[in-house]
């Protein structure tokens, strides 16, 4: 069998590429040799000298006989990936081509982004390049079992039987990473930050975006976890109606609902190439809870009084009500008048006469009683205009900030008052520059020249719990109100409302807490719409399901050990054993420290659990997947791991081993720089592989011993100042 080895100059890759070759395997090593260029950025050595990989594989002609080829190159790059298949034609393609580390993903935003870019598009490129040429090929991902969290249930090898109101489903089991994977949406999408609608590409790390969950529709600020942006080439799914309009990846996760029998609406995810010309239900509405604010502080100003003596006007307190009503009023029809000698800083709110001017005149009478100011109104000769006058250089001062026609807009501040204040704005704005098309106001439509205006007045609808688009007529915007916030799709099969296109260009994500629900806006039509995490997974299963390629996904466990049958065989063959902070695992990490007496770094208390395996048998697990190859159109996940230890039980077990050698070693608890349950219930199962023929090496203290005599010999290569860790998940 032709088996092309993805990753193969790194630490599970190497060992694997060595065994397959040895058991009669035709091999080839795609490598970009990225992970030695890591270690020079993060100033680190591996433990063991690890020589060229060119003068590794002679090495191994050398001694075997056997030849291992060599493609030097990033799989990023799709033209270098398809060139690679086509000279090498592999039969199984085994990817360990992904940066495995999270706290090298956690170091900054450029790290998360390089993680992204690499795990991400190097994979779709992968999916891409099989789907053209190679379909019968098998592909073997080695993934984690980090993308299963810490539930509190049994974790099953990748698909959970769940029984639903009388309905019974096979699902695939529920991920929950502390890292970063994520589906995308094209460079003309917003999303709504606590400063207003932002493009995905101006989003920064401080920005707080709106996120919602699927069981609750109250919108929430929260900051993203990650930010993602990447250039992609391929097809995108669009939907275009009156009151939507989207265009993202096809494995996108999209957030739709169906109505149940009681008539209420079940939120569901949906990815959007499964889903092109179905029938569908899009949500645009919320439920906001704001601040209840009493009241408004109008700032103090300092001018000078006759000309040569300064005089400070403090701020004065205006009850919040009142002020949204008058700034209501002011923004949709009100201006300041500077220039005149004799009534210099005057603020006019013209208005025909009837309700609305009896209702301006009580709005600006409050105000001008709240600062003690004059308040006046003049009929306009020949007309049916009624001007409201207040006479107030401090807010005549204050009012200027907000702009004027063109750029006038509301407070950011204000955005997040409770609804009910939200409500006192907004009815005030709709008197004043809006209009209802019936008495039950169930459609409306607010009219300004000010692109911002219009921005913060669909914010505020939206937080009313009503659906509002923005769109452009010449120089004037139009935000379209309406009570119906669910918006349905495809309800005429000869007319579709989605359909595919082909893209070229950047795409964007991010991360949030939750369910990773964010609401975001596309030619000023919004939506809530997903985001997604273990990417790479999620496309694997949608290409097999899509395209019938035929998968097997081995989420590892944490690995150990450094020697196989043929890294043993000479020093060039050696493997690498990280110890640092960012890529060194617990066990290899803490017989390094024992060796060289350092104390033993535990994390928080050490009750984290996780699934172990040996190296030995991360490459016959390998060995073992290609013998069974998964049946064309199948996603297959295997659970890779032998035993399941605590940190704090694995630090007890090489401290007595140290003992036994004469090694005094003491263990350390360490604030934990990871945000992670320290104390959990972890139950996984691990039978596919056992059942398939795989017999586990199991941790012993002799193994243990080992290991100690290995990072002894080599003690004299650690760099001290590696071993803590450096990176932290906290803000």
């Amino acid at each position: 069998m032709r088996v092309l080895v993805i990753g193969g100059d790194g630490y599970c890759g190497w060992a694997t590429a060595l065994y397959l070759s040895n058991r009669g395997y035709e091999v080839a090593i795609l490598d970009s040799l990225v992970r030695r260029h890591w270690d020079l950025e993060l100033c680190v050595e591996t433990l063991t000298p690890i020589a060229p990989i060119q003068h590794r594989l002679q090495r191994w002609r050398d001694l075997t006989g056997k030849s291992i080829d060599l493609f030097i190159g990033d799989i990023t790059n799709y033209d270098f990936l398809s060139k690679t298949l086509h000279k090498f034609e592999p039969e199984a393609i085994v990817h360990f081509g992904e940066q495995r580390s999270a706290p090298f993903s956690m170091i900054d935003r450029e790290h998360a982004v390089l993680t992204q870019v690499n795990n991400v598009v190097g994979t779709l490129n992968l999916l891409y390049a099989m789907r053209e040429d190679f379909p019968d090929c098998h592909l073997v991902k080695l993934g984690t079992m980090g993308e299963y969290g810490t539930p509190n249930i049994d974790i099953e090898e990748g698909y959970i039987t769940i029984e639903h109101n009388g309905r019974k489903d096979t699902l695939p089991y529920p991920k929950q990473p502390g890292s970063f994977y994520h589906l995308c949406y094209d460079d003309q999408t917003e999303v709504l930050t606590r400063n207003g609608w932002k493009l995905f590409k101006d989003v920064s790390p401080e920005d707080e975006v709106a996120t919602r969950q699927l069981s609750s529709a109250q919108l929430v600020y929260a900051k993203p976890t990650a930010l993602m942006s990447y250039y992609y080439e391929g097809q995108m799914y669009c939907l275009e109606g009156r009151r939507l309009d989207l265009c993202v990846t096809p494995n996108h996760r999209m957030v739709t609902s169906y109505k149940k029998r009681d008539d209420s609406e079940q939120m569901r995810f949906e990815v959007a190439g499964e889903i092109l010309h179905k029938y569908n239900r899009y949500h645009i509405g919320c439920e906001w809870e704001g601040e209840e604010v009493a009241t408004f502080t109008l700032p103090g100003y300092s001018y000078l009084n006759g000309g040569y003596v300064p005089t400070t006007k403090p701020p004065v307190e205006i009850r919040m009500d009142d002020w949204l009503c008058f700034l209501g009023w002011y923004i949709a029809e009100g201006s300041v008048d500077s220039g005149r000698k004799k009534a210099p800083n005057r603020i006019a709110v013209p208005q025909k006469s009837g309700l609305h001017s009896d209702q301006v005149a009580l709005a600006l009478g409050r105000i001008a009683d709240a600062i003690g100011c004059s308040y006046s109104a003049y009929p306009i000769k020949d007309s049916d205009l009624i001007v409201h006058y207040l006479f107030s250089t401090q807010l005549a001062v204050y009012l200027k900030h907000l702009g004027k026609s063109y750029d006038k807009h509301i407070p950011k501040e204000l955005l997040n008052l409770s609804r009910r204040q939200l409500r006192i704005l907004f009815d005030a704005l709709m008197e004043g520059d809006g209009t209802w098309m019936n008495r039950e106001k169930d459609y409306g439509r607010y009219y300004t020249v000010s692109r911002q205006l219009a921005d913060d007045v669909q914010e505020i609808a939206i937080k009313l719990g009503l659906s509002a688009n923005v769109s452009r007529f010449g120089n004037e915007y139009r935000v379209n109100i309406t009570k119906s916030t669910i918006c349905q799709v495809n309800q005429f099969p000869e007319e579709p409302n989605d359909w595919m296109e082909d893209y070229c260009g950047q795409v964007y994500c991010c991360e949030v807490p939750g369910d990773g629900i964010v609401l975001v806006r596309r030619n000023g039509k919004p939506v809530w719409c997903g985001n997604s995490k273990v990417h790479d997974s999620h496309n694997i299963h949608f290409a097999c399901r899509m395209w019938g390629l035929r998968a097997t996904d081995l989420n590892q466990g944490v690995v150990y050990g450094v020697l196989t049958e043929e890294t043993g065989m000479d020093e060039l063959l050696i493997n690498r054993l990280d110890y640092d902070g960012v890529f060194g695992t617990a066990l290899n990490r803490f017989c390094i420290q024992a060796a060289i007496g350092h104390p033993i770094t535990v994390y928080g208390k050490g009750g984290q659990t996780r699934g172990f395996l040996d190296i030995r048998d991360t490459v016959r697990c390998m060995e073992i997947a290609l013998a069974n190859p998964a049946a064309a159109g199948e996603f297959r996940v295997f659970n890779q791991f032998t035993e399941m230890f605590s940190v704090g039980d694995l630090a007890m077990m090489v401290k007595k081993a140290s003992h036994s050698l004469g090694l005094d070693v003491e263990i350390n608890h360490l604030d934990n720089p990871r945000i992670e349950k320290e104390e959990h219930y972890f139950n996984a199962k691990n039978t596919s592989l056992l059942s398939l023929g795989l017999q586990p090496h199991y941790l012993s203290e002799a193994l243990i011993d080992s290991l100690l005599n290995f990072a002894v010999k080599y003690q004299h290569r650690v760099d001290k100042n590696q071993i803590l860790p450096k990176v932290s998940w906290h803000r």
